[in-house]
């Protein structure tokens, strides 16, 4: 198992149609990139099979994306604030009704049961404080679950630790070699 965590696109119900067709729009191993939460509020966090995941709509997600781009931008600084930019267009040109966090991978690695999705929980509100301005520490669960690089000021390292990777998709950051 490699223990990926998926950014999906679906244009059902995910929890009323029989037959949902969900779209792999970006993955990453190990860890959810600090972009991704971006896109979803606390009440998007849903149990499905006792897995914690987070599903929005489209309207809801670029809305959240929109009013958060500045503190994001702020928080990691110049030299990745172009990548929040083009986070947000790769969102608008993936035009799916829903977005849904796929965490089966990483809930599977807790070691007690509901762990990840208190997890889940603390990094939405972490991220929220970041966004906010209010956060009193860099060193923020949520940014260290992906990498330590993330809280150093200004942010030099690459956008995957920011967006993640598709072997399918063009992407308007670096492409993973397959």
């Amino acid at each position: 198992m490699a223990n990926r965590v998926y950014l999906t696109g679906l244009n059902e119900d995910f929890f009323e149609d029989d037959d949902v067709s969900m779209h792999a729009l970006v993955e990453r191993n190990y860890a959810i990139p600090l972009l991704w939460f971006g896109l979803f509020e606390a009440d998007d966090l849903k149990l499905y099979s006792d897995v914690p995941i987070l599903l929005t709509s489209r309207d809801r997600a670029l809305a959240n994306l929109r009013r958060r781009a500045p503190g994001l931008k702020a928080f990691l600084g110049d030299l990745a604030a172009p990548v929040v930019d083009h986070w947000i267009t790769f969102i608008e040109q993936n035009a799916y009704a829903n977005y849904l966090l796929n965490t089966l991978e990483l809930a599977q690695m807790e070691e007690e049961e509901g762990e990840f999705q208190r997890d889940l929980e603390q990094y939405q509100a972490e991220f929220e404080s970041i966004v906010a301005g209010t956060f009193a520490s860099r060193e923020l669960s949520v940014i260290l679950q992906e990498t330590d690089q993330l809280a150093q000021f200004p942010y030099a390292g690459g956008p995957l630790h920011l967006c993640g990777y598709s072997f399918d998709l063009e992407l308007p950051w670096e492409r993973k070699a397959a």
